[in-house]
């Protein structure tokens, strides 16, 4: 039984990586100012988005993959915007997509690797935001504190919006970096567009349904008595809320509320139970023997999962 239920597992999983594997978007490549690839860009995560682009011209087509010193750039349609844009780390100088965040008078990019890292740029500076930790050491203890260094520099480059207060409260957030910019190109450029590249969230979806199932289980009474394997039947209502996360979006929240229901089986000991009766100075001895019985037992089940799906399609392996 262990051995069929492992089996079972690792075929799933390497369905699911395969299925995974196929989910391509619509967008563009920008190779050059002046050449531009049409297609299916797949949606690989923000980890691997920032080193790499999968590009089809055809979801049957040749996959071509391009580094951050090929191409400009990359969008899904409607979506996500990616530039190669050059970086300085813990091993020096390095090339990657960042995340275009919002193009105004002020530009805030996002690399999402490790940790989320925010850059922004105006004009010909192009600085790293950085909110680093250090542990401050007190009579009473220790504890760690954040530095907000990311409110300095947007102050400096913000200074002719008059944004000190705004940005003295500012959290260390894409929402947050992006409403400030905002804010500060309609004060100092209110004539011109500002442009938004954060993809549009979908709503909160619940979907809800019946529930039916068959399961094969058996019952320990302690390390001696056991059952048999036997069916049982569960019935109930399953919800599944979709959107909740929108930095993975194929993450969702599924709950049941189920009742099964354990009737019929073979109660057996493990070889090692005698019973014995004492009685007016002599022992009677009864070997344990198996037992037929209806428990008829009900168990109300609330389980909470966290779903990964491969997909979004009608077909949607998941693992949870």
């Amino acid at each position: 039984m262990k051995c069929f239920l492992l089996s079972a597992i690792l075929l799933f999983s390497l369905y699911a990586y395969s299925i995974a594997q196929n989910e391509w978007l619509s967008g563009y490549v920008l190779k050059t100012n002046q050449d531009t690839l049409f297609g299916f860009i797949e949606n690989t995560g923000n980890k691997s988005n920032s080193f790499e682009c999968h590009f089809r011209k055809d979801l049957s087509g040749e996959i071509q993959i391009y580094k951050p010193q090929d191409i400009i750039g990359y969008r899904y349609n409607d979506g996500k915007f990616f530039l190669s844009r050059k970086i300085v780390d813990k091993n020096g100088e390095s090339q990657v997509f960042l995340e275009f965040l919002i193009n105004g008078k002020i530009k805030m990019y996002h690399l999402g690797d490790e940790t989320d890292r925010y850059f922004v740029e105006k004009d010909t500076m192009f600085y790293e935001l950085l909110n680093t930790e250090e542990i401050v050491k007190q009579d009473y203890g220790e504890y760690l504190r954040k530095k907000k260094e990311y409110l300095g520099i947007l102050n400096h480059l913000m200074n002719d919006g008059d944004m000190t207060n705004k940005i003295s409260s500012l959290n260390f957030s894409a929402k947050s970096l992006i409403k400030i910019s905002e804010e500060y190109h309609h004060k100092v450029c209110p004539n011109e567009a500002c442009i938004v590249y954060e993809k549009n969230f979908n709503p909160v979806h619940v979907s809800w349904g019946p529930v039916l199932g068959v399961s094969l289980n058996r019952i320990k009474f302690g390390g001696m008595i056991s059952s048999d394997y036997s069916f049982s039947n569960s019935y109930g209502l399953r919800f599944e809320f979709e959107n909740l996360f929108h930095w993975v979006e194929k993450l969702s929240i599924v709950t049941e509320l189920s009742m099964q229901k354990f009737s019929r089986y073979n109660i057996s000991s493990n070889g090692k139970i005698q019973e014995y009766l004492y009685y007016n100075e002599k022992t009677y001895w009864n070997d344990f023997q198996d037992l037929k019985v209806d428990i008829e037992t009900k168990t109300l089940k609330i389980p909470v999962i966290i779903n990964y799906s491969f997909s979004k399609g009608s077909l949607r392996p998941y693992v949870g």
